[in-house]
């Protein structure tokens, strides 16, 4: 029986017109989640309470979401798009790279999974909520580990996966990886599902305007995106011919593999770029404000504190500060109450029956 050739290395490919594009869209988006990420970092750290886990969480999963990337991309040099018999010779060292793909792909949709967990244990402090973000965190630590040996251990020997002599030899065996693709996808959509729910309840709670509250859960929501683009990938994963004609049916599945945690990245840290957004209000809005300001209020009314925030005569209170708080904001010139914001907020649904505030401005709860 002939031997397949077994090689160290790839030799690139020219890159088809649709790899092509898909190379140029993967590192735009790249480029996007780091200079988010970056972003991410400087509100937490110049304009915010602080860099805490669940920015750590966010950076590891950007930096191992850049080692998918020169696996992906190495993938598409070596033959994406060309069918099997033009990409014998790299044949072996796909197939290796995808196997090693698999991990780097669960690692980094977990980190970010995590990162938005670690973010709501520093936000909220509802004993019950912080339980259930406890259990989801350890589901998603079972979902990553259990797809990494499943996928591991799907050929016997493992090296089967890479090393096709032992498949055509018949001294090794490998089981259908495509259900174990598609359970990947499916049931990473319906933990990012549980994710985005878990504060819904208590954020509807808060005493807000309706506006504000309604903005507060799109920021969480924006994980719908992810869910999105994983419903596309489950279609595509399941067209790949693992057996017959691999690379000529990967490219597409190969492209939402490096944009879908790299959605996930970007949807879990562009709500924490508020900052950045009232700093610049603040800073080129201030001086319109101060004009209409001056023609409309006299100085008595201004010195007297007949200007409040929002609508009419209505104080600035708990549903301000929480719409802040929530997404890292410390600035304290903006509320009437002089909330000190940060790692420890605690929002309740009882908000109404609880003094939120203390004389020396930190939020607290009375029992």
């Amino acid at each position: 029986m002939d031997q397949m050739p077994q090689t160290s290395g790839i030799t690139p490919l020219p890159l088809k017109p649709e790899t092509l594009a898909h190379v140029v869209a993967e590192c735009i988006v790249h480029g996007i989640v780091f200079i988010v990420v970056a972003l991410r970092i400087y509100c937490r750290m110049y304009l915010g309470s602080g860099v805490g886990m669940d920015d750590y969480m966010i950076i590891a999963a950007t930096l191992l979401s850049t080692v998918l990337l020169g696996l992906i991309l190495a993938l598409q040099l070596a033959g994406a798009g060309y069918g099997v018999q033009e990409t014998a010779h790299n044949l072996s060292s796909i197939l290796f790279m995808t196997f090693i793909v698999v991990p780097f792909y669960l690692s980094t949709l977990l980190a970010s999974k995590l990162s938005m967990l670690a973010f709501y244990l520093r936000i909220f402090e509802r004993h019950s909520l912080k339980l259930w973000v406890f259990v989801t965190m350890g589901f998603c630590v079972v979902w990553a580990v259990g797809h990494f040996l499943g996928n591991v251990f799907i050929c016997k020997p493992v090296q089967a996966q890479w090393n096709l002599n032992l498949i055509m030899t018949g001294r090794g065996t490998c089981g259908d990886q495509i259900p174990i693709f598609q359970s990947m996808i499916i049931s990473n959509m319906l933990m990012d599902l549980i994710i985005m729910t878990l504060p819904l309840k208590t954020i509807w709670g808060l005493q807000m305007r309706f506006m504000e509250k309604l903005g507060l859960m799109m920021s969480f929501l924006l994980l719908g995106a992810v869910i999105i683009v994983g419903s596309v990938r489950v279609h595509y994963v399941s067209t790949v011919d693992l057996r017959s004609d691999l690379t000529k049916t990967m490219p597409i599945s190969l492209f939402l593999t490096v944009i879908e945690p790299n959605f996930a990245i970007l949807c879990v840290s562009i709500p924490m770029l508020r900052p950045i957004y009232r700093s610049y209000r603040a800073r080129y809005g201030s001086s319109r404000g101060a004009t209409k300001l001056s023609d409309h209020v006299t100085p008595n009314q201004a010195s007297s504190g007949a200007i409040r925030s929002g609508k009419g005569s209505k104080k600035a209170g708990p549903d301000t500060i929480a719409l802040y708080s929530i997404n890292g904001d410390d600035d304290q010139t903006k509320f009437t109450t002089n909330i000190e914001v940060g790692s420890n907020q605690s929002f309740e649904t009882e908000a109404s029956a609880r003094e939120l505030t203390s004389p020396g401005g930190r939020v607290r709860h009375q029992g």
